[in-house]
């Protein structure tokens, strides 16, 4: 059996955080670089700004928007009764799974408008990003467990390679995101009720991207005009580089083993978030399964595609089509991008496919939007 443990790589090449020092350092006098590193929303996320403002004034407004992680935290964590902490004993969507099949659960505003712009978006693309996955994420854990001990067989002791057929058909009912019940009496009482038991909400595919867009709202509200925000690969960029220009992000190769960037691009407020089956997987004898899944399905996504990139001004819409286009594929992404309202939804969206070829869409048609694919084994083909 060849067996691998997962190794989650960020999609946002390491030459990145090489570019924003070269570019940190050779800012006018006057300006310093002020970071902030810790691990919150499951991943390490790290912060800096670019600024004026004296030393103890700059960390205050890190220590600010680390708060807030934290606290976004609380909110969202699918994983809180796995992954402990003496912050909060359990998440407030935790509380919502625990009692899916038997009651409603008042929520905050957050948690209701998020799981409501879930819905919004599962229903938009089919169901390709769903909020209701969570049983199927927990049936095959990926990323969590060893993976020569992530299925054991309790009737006969053995090790399941993968999560059996009747397992996988047995939580199929529970992902159907139209089970969830939205109801709101009044600005101050907000429910969720998941309508079966065994329900579970997994909001993976979009808190990082709402968090990134909260990290953002705090730091230009503090006054600060450049600035970065990494939260596990999901990337957004405030302000110009210090020659004034836009900043420059390199895209990593999504082919296992290879960790070289393939694609630079060069943007200014704007996040980039980037879905694809080498993030979190793990290999049984010699078939990779990966931690994008298809809740039609039940099973790791499975198309001609190795990740998709994409590029908007709010982090959160990032976020979620991302992982909607790449479980969709090209032609279906590119439906579902111009059906989307404009502005609000206008996007870039780059498709890595398995033979090395890139297609490009462009909703932004902006002339500071540049890109150019860096490595010659892969090409450009029209959408």
């Amino acid at each position: 059996m060849n067996s691998q443990k997962f190794k989650p790589f960020y999609a946002v090449f390491i030459l990145f955080f090489v570019f924003a020092v070269l570019f940190f350092s050779r800012y006018p006098q006057g300006l310093k670089e002020y970071a902030k590193t810790d691990a919150v929303l499951g991943t390490v996320c790290r912060v800096r700004l670019l600024t004026e403002k004296p030393e103890k004034e700059a960390h205050e407004i890190l220590n600010s928007v680390f708060t807030e992680l934290f606290r976004l935290e609380s909110l969202f964590n699918a994983n809180s009764d796995i992954q402990h902490t003496n912050r909060y004993e359990i998440s407030e969507l935790e509380k919502v799974n625990r009692l899916a099949g038997t009651e409603p659960v008042e929520v905050s505003e957050e948690l209701y408008s998020l799981v409501k712009t879930s819905i919004f978006f599962a229903e938009k693309t089919d169901g390709a990003f769903n909020p209701a996955i969570g049983p199927l994420v927990k049936l095959w854990n990926i990323g969590f467990n060893e993976a020569e001990t992530a299925y054991p067989n309790k009737q006969n002791g053995d090790v399941e390679l993968i999560p059996s057929k009747e397992k996988i058909e047995a939580v199929l009912p529970l992902l159907d995101y139209r089970d969830i019940i939205l109801s709101e009496n009044g600005s101050q009482h907000k429910t969720i009720f998941l309508r079966k038991k065994g329900m579970r909400l997994d909001l993976g595919g979009i808190a990082k991207g709402y968090a990134a867009d909260k990290a953002s709202l705090l730091i230009v509200s503090a006054g600060i005009k450049n600035a970065l925000i990494d939260l596990g690969g999901n990337i957004s960029v405030i302000g110009k580089n210090p020659s004034n220009k836009n900043w420059k992000i390199g895209i990593k190769n999504p082919n296992l083993g290879k960790n070289n960037s393939i694609m630079n691009m060069e943007v200014t407020d704007r996040s980039l978030v980037t879905s694809g089956n080498y993030e979190r997987y793990f290999i049984r004898e010699g078939v990779l399964y990966h931690h994008i899944l298809d809740s039609k399905t039940g099973y790791p996504v499975k198309n001609d595609l190795n990740a998709v990139s994409i590029l908007c001004k709010k982090s959160v819409y990032a976020d979620v089509l991302s992982t909607a286009c790449f479980v969709l594929g090209r032609e279906k992404s590119q439906r579902l991008l111009n059906e989307l309202e404009k502005p609000e939804y206008e996007a870039e969206a780059f498709f890595f496919f398995k033979d090395n070829t890139v297609s490009h869409l462009s909703d932004l048609k902006n002339e500071n939007f540049k890109f150019e694919i860096t490595d010659k084994e892969f090409k450009e083909n029209t959408f």
